[in-house]
């Protein structure tokens, strides 16, 4: 229940929390930390730490999910990685906090006890969420990213030794007949998660672009800063609750336990060839209770049927990466607002608040009736398949997005745009003949680069008489003719041109002009303010520089000191295109005229067409992750709770791990082409669990009936 997997945290903690608190019920035996009452409980008996764990655990959750939605993107317009190199990093941090929950329960269960743990570790969290903030301050791309990858590595080690301490450690300030507050506590819990998760999906898109600092027209460092006040906040209000605490003292824990057996049981196989077991584990029955290896032999039995689940979370975690990516190339504007890309994950934890309740009580029971979906191995498989549908859906979009991308010229061939910006009309003729009305463009492709050009342009039709000669070859393969009129003679002018869209998905404009005034300025005025000056020339082209989207009037000055009261023109720069804005002055000829040329076709796909892969992906969520984690959880033995928790943990590092290693081979295909297996590799992936979903035997009779 969550984007990067929040219900597999929270439920099982809470389950397994519950689970405890149900055992122990029965004898209503009172806690061994009965000292502590007066100070760890209110006159109700609800424990007094309770508000600053779950402040503390705002704090955190905000925190990192203001890095989940805006990280792909940083990595990508700030760091300078590209398309490919961006989501790699992203899937290695994601990877990296999900095997260290094996590291936070060692800690916790052998050497530092919980308290200490999470201490520790939330002061680690402050410290990596400090150097990224630091990193994107500063300048030079090379200290930016070296300081930012400490900065992610410190992050993802703290975030994921995290997981298996707060929720648990909220649990035990609650007596066991007390089951009732801790169950309204693990509510709070979740309502906490979720209501940061929402907000930091809406708050860290905004804080990212709607801001300008350090001279660039983003601010990421406001939204780093905002996660890393968040955490010190957090992790302040937790410390200053420690007399509140009840702390349970250090414990060889299960986990320690089932990996000793494990250890044990291997190398006395492997010592005694000759000696025949039943099962391998019956190797360790000289050194451990015959209870604990049976628990160990039934997890096993468990997590057979994890094998192809990893492939699911290679999937749902490009949701920040690839998604993110996608939506950056889409058009946003809905009513005069633009949606961010990173926004929109935000759907993501709306649509699963609306979807399990939804599920519970309207879906289940109806497809229950008409005799489908009755177990929880039936869910998991069908939220395999709507995962699977939610990436062929995503190749689709892809597909609309990739039309948009100009085709590029055949290896030692180019692309010429004329442009005829003179009331003159003008005939080319030489190696290529065409015709240009006043003020018309046209765009000449596969033209030979290695061939020198001779062409004459005849004018007609203004003050100019004489044909010009011009001799020009293409240096590139896209380039930009302008011809214009100056002092009765026609001017022809060639330059370098480009096709690419920017990062940050912006609309990129250069201006070619003809003025009578030498130090003439232009005001574009629109979503944002710019003032272009012609460098004391009459005519020229600037470079393209980087645009808000939106529509812009365009002023342009009339004398040495103001500048025109009403607009020659407007123009309506939208996300990812690229234009040139041509601007003609002449008062003998008694025209002014402006025309926009788009050279690269704006994002004409609406970002709104990634809702039915969201709504996909939500409800797989919701049947795969959601019940994986109680199937996985009611099929365990009591003892091994923990232990499948972190199995579950394990699926989502080996998940992102499939995706840096699938990456490796698919980075030379289109998005769409990836889209596509990704869906494909999820039901071959499916199709291997329906195997051993089949014979699979139910331990759990609760498991039977659903």
């Amino acid at each position: 229940m969550q984007t990067e997997n929040v219900p597999s945290e929270d439920i099982s903690s809470l389950q397994k929390n519950e689970s405890t608190q149900d055992e122990n019920l029965k004898s209503e035996v009172p806690s061994n930390n009965q000292s502590n009452e007066p100070k760890s409980k209110t006159n109700s008996g609800y424990p007094r730490g309770i508000p600053f764990i779950l402040m503390f655990k705002f704090g955190e959750r905000f925190s990192f999910y203001t890095f989940f939605f805006i990280l792909t993107l940083y990595l990508h317009q700030e760091l300078n990685f590209d398309e490919s190199t961006s989501p790699i990093i992203f899937h290695t941090f994601m990877m990296l906090v999900y095997i260290t929950p094996i590291l936070g329960a060692l800690l916790a269960d052998a050497y530092l006890a919980k308290f200490w743990t999470i201490s520790y570790m939330a002061v680690l969290f402050v410290v990596g969420k400090m150097l990224v903030f630091t990193g994107s301050t500063l300048r030079d791309v090379t200290s930016m990213r070296a300081i930012s990858i400490l900065g992610l590595f410190l992050v993802a080690v703290a975030e994921g030794a995290l997981k298996p301490c707060s929720s648990a450690f909220g649990g035990d300030q609650f007596e066991d007949r007390h089951y009732k507050q801790r169950k309204r506590y693990f509510s709070l819990y979740f309502f906490i998660i979720y209501s940061s998760h929402i907000l930091a999906s809406f708050l860290a898109p905004v804080l990212r672009s709607h801001v300008r600092c350090f001279g660039k027209d983003t601010c990421y460092p406001l939204a780093f800063g905002a996660a890393a006040m968040f955490s010190f906040l957090g992790t302040t209000t937790f410390l200053t609750g420690k007399p509140f605490y009840i702390i349970t003292a250090v414990q060889d824990g299960i986990l320690i336990q089932v990996f000793k057996c494990i250890g044990y049981a291997l190398s006395r196989k492997m010592r005694n060839k000759y000696e025949k077991k039943d099962h391998w584990l019956d190797y360790s029955e000289d050194q451990f209770d015959k209870s604990l290896i049976s628990d160990i032999k039934a997890l096993f039995h468990v997590i057979q049927v994890f094998v192809p689940l990893p492939v699911y979370v290679t999937l749902f975690h490009q949701v920040g990466s690839t998604w993110v990516l996608q939506g950056s190339k889409m058009d946003g504007e809905i009513w005069g607002y633009r949606i961010k890309p990173d926004q929109m994950v935000m759907l993501l934890p709306i649509l699963m608040i609306i979807l399990i309740p939804t599920f519970d009580f309207a879906m289940y029971p109806l497809l229950n009736k008409l005799g489908l979906l009755r177990t929880q191995l039936q869910k998991i498989g069908t939220g395999g398949l709507l995962n699977a549908l939610a990436f062929i859906m995503a190749g689709v979009v892809q597909l609309s997005i990739e039309s948009d991308l100009p085709t590029k010229p055949n290896a030692g061939f180019g692309e010429l745009t004329v442009i005829n910006n003179s009331p003159c009309t003008v005939n080319f003729t030489g190696e290529d003949n065409i015709g240009l009305k006043a003020f018309q463009t046209k765009t000449l492709k596969d033209l030979p680069m290695i061939q020198e050009r001779l062409w004459h342009v005849a004018p007609s039709g203004c003050s100019a008489q004489k044909t010009v000669d011009k001799h020009f070859r293409l240096e590139t393969q896209f380039e930009t003719m302008m011809i214009t009129l100056g002092d009765k003679t026609l001017g022809v002018f060639v330059r370098n041109d480009s096709r690419v869209k920017l990062k940050n998905g912006n609309p990129r404009l250069r201006l070619f002009y003809r003025t009578e005034n030498a130090n003439a300025s232009f005001i574009f005025r629109g979503s944002s303010s710019v003032t272009v000056s012609t460098n004391d020339s009459t005519l020229g082209m600037t470079e393209y520089w980087d645009m808000q989207p939106g529509t812009y009037e365009i002023y342009f000055q009339s004398n040495d000191s103001s500048f025109m009261r009403k607009p020659v023109g407007s123009s309506k720069l939208r996300n990812g295109g690229s234009y040139i804005v041509a601007i003609y002055q002449n008062s003998s000829e008694n025209t002014s005229r402006l025309i926009v040329i788009p050279t690269l076709r704006w994002n004409s796909v609406h970002i709104l067409f990634q809702l039915p892969q969201f709504l996909a992906i939500a409800s797989a969520e919701v049947m795969f992750a959601i019940t994986g984690v109680a199937f996985s959880y009611a099929e365990a033995a009591l003892s091994m709770k923990a232990v499948v928790h972190a199995c579950w943990f394990l699926n989502y590092a080996f998940g992102n791990a499939l995706v840096l290693f699938l990456k490796l081979f698919f980075h030379l295909l289109k998005d769409s082409h990836r889209f596509f297996i990704f869906g494909i590799l999820m039901l071959v992936a499916m199709m291997v669990f329906v195997v051993l979903a089949h014979f699979y035997t139910y331990i759990s009779d609760e498991n039977k009936k659903l």
